[in-house]
């Protein structure tokens, strides 16, 4: 999918059950942004050439208030190449497993949590991650 660099390829809010496979976004300004939603499997996925986040398991609030986040997902097998942001970002949520995946050439850390809980994090591999240092 190709889309002009105004906007992300992908927004998913408040839906459950949600399965997102074999699909490649490139050259935009985010990929796969799911919020709030309960229980899924991002799978095989890849995304490159972006400005924000690759994957993103959003919150409506920053507060790390348990009601908001995802909860249950998978993100398995993916990739993320040349982001100049996180390639796998987690804000609010729990019990959401990234296991499997790549992320190389991105200027921040492989995976970036905030007000997680029970986030997993399994046999992934970073490479020239956090390219970049902010003074």
């Amino acid at each position: 999918m190709r889309t002009g660099a105004t906007g992300g390829a992908m927004r998913i809010r408040g839906s459950s059950n949600v399965r997102i496979s074999n699909c490649e976004v490139s050259y935009t300004l985010r990929g796969y942004r799911i919020q709030d939603c309960a229980e899924g499997h991002i799978t095989n996925c890849s995304a490159s050439w972006l400005l924000e986040s690759a994957f993103y398991l959003a919150s409506q609030t920053y507060t790390g208030d348990a009601n908001y986040g995802c909860t249950n997902f998978h993100i398995t097998g993916c990739k993320a190449s040349d982001i100049f942001h996180q390639p796998f970002l987690v804000i609010g949520g729990s019990h959401n497993t990234i296991q499997g995946c790549t992320a190389r050439r991105c200027a921040n850390g492989g995976v970036v949590a905030w007000h997680t809980q029970d986030l997993k994090v399994i046999a992934n591999t970073f490479d020239q991650c956090n390219l970049l240092a902010w003074r």
